[in-house]
């Protein structure tokens, strides 16, 4: 979708690669992040969250749920119950790499009734499309969460004769092996680069980059202009060992 949602309940048009907009289809993004982990405020949140998609489901084609394997067997049956009941086909799907099979029995069967009943089932590994199929679900496709950078682009990374410009772009958190890029970017020549690109999670800040001397943070890339930062770099340094990465 073009641009990103900054409300709780944003009209957008999608684009067709590029910055081109297609007149004949609207998106109605809802937020429903903000529930879990805050008592009765996320309660009262939920509740609001659950009108609004209700009232919207009834005036759209389409109910697409976006969600992290946590949070699927939530709000998953809340949405697939709310597009039943307006009779709008629904479409799931889940970010990272984390097999809903994982879960504990209750938020398993959870997760997998959503899924078996969704009208399409949306992941981002070929590993998770197996492990569907697999467990009895047929209507799953690949989805990957990833950037077209485009032919010149490519064309320019190839002739890149060495490597001294490094970036990270992501999540700037423990799991995502920042303090092993910091340990490492640290030790290299005079001549190298590590930026780092991202906002900061479960502890960190911009102190934990506060007088060193390779490895800089420069602050989090706005939506739409993730490619055009990483072709001012040679390589994209990712050192994650976070357990629900798509492609560690």
């Amino acid at each position: 979708a073009v641009g990103r949602p900054t409300d709780d309940h944003t009209i957008v048009r999608p684009s067709v690669g590029g910055d081109a907009e297609r007149d004949d289809v609207a998106i109605t993004v809802i937020n429903t992040s903000g529930v879990r982990g805050h008592g009765i405020g996320g309660l009262l949140r939920l509740c609001s969250i659950v009108r609004r998609i209700r009232a919207s489901a009834a005036r759209v084609d389409v109910v697409s749920l976006h969600a992290a394997p946590s949070g699927l067997p939530l709000i998953g049956p809340i949405v697939w119950a709310l597009a039943s009941l307006s009779h709008k086909s629904l479409i799931v799907r889940k970010f990272g790499g984390m097999d809903y099979r994982e879960f504990g029995i209750l938020r398993r069967m959870l997760a997998r009734w959503v899924v078996k009943h969704a009208d399409l089932y949306l992941v981002e590994t070929k590993k998770l499309v197996e492990a569907a199929q697999a467990d009895g679900i047929r209507q799953v496709k690949w989805y990957p969460n990833s950037r077209e950078m485009g032919k010149a682009v490519k064309e320019e990374i190839r002739k890149t004769p060495a490597c001294r410009r490094f970036v990270f772009l992501s999540l700037v958190r423990p799991t995502k092996g920042i303090h092993e890029l910091i340990e490492a970017g640290e030790r290299l020549g005079k001549d190298i680069t590590v930026d780092v690109y991202g906002p900061f999670l479960d502890g960190f800040s911009e102190q934990n980059f506060a007088g060193l001397k390779r490895v800089k943070y420069r602050g989090v890339v706005a939506p739409g202009e993730a490619i055009s930062v990483l072709r001012e770099y040679d390589a994209l340094v990712l050192p994650t060992y976070w357990r629900g990465e798509g492609y560690p």
